[in-house]
């Protein structure tokens, strides 16, 4: 079977997010006035979107390409972060806040 040479490969990890959103309408002689806040990502969880297939990790590509990151010298040709992919990972937690009128 060829499924060996790329185990990492058949199936992603879990996906994991919670959101949260709260509004209030208040009432103002001709005018409806709403406050809100949208928060993405509560927990701030970091979601694995794409992995390496060597290592089934989104932030090791495994030592085959590692071997050669490190301070410039005769081994090393690559910097720290030369495999450094953040998006790799959802995005992190965001808080957006909203004001809204509505005008009769």
């Amino acid at each position: 079977m060829e499924y060996n040479r790329n185990k990492f490969s058949m199936r992603a990890p879990d996906y994991k997010q919670i959101d949260l959103s709260f509004s209030k309408y208040v009432k103002m002689q001709s005018m409806k006035i709403q406050v809100g806040v949208n928060v993405f990502n509560l927990l701030d969880i970091r979601n694995e979107l794409d992995i390496y297939p060597l290592t089934g990790r989104a932030n090791d590509p495994g030592t085959f390409y590692t071997d050669q990151v490190g301070l410039a010298d005769a081994d090393h040709n690559k910097s720290n972060s030369y495999y450094d992919q953040p998006w790799f990972y959802s995005s992190p937690r965001q808080v957006n806040f909203f004001v809204r009128m509505d005008f009769n």
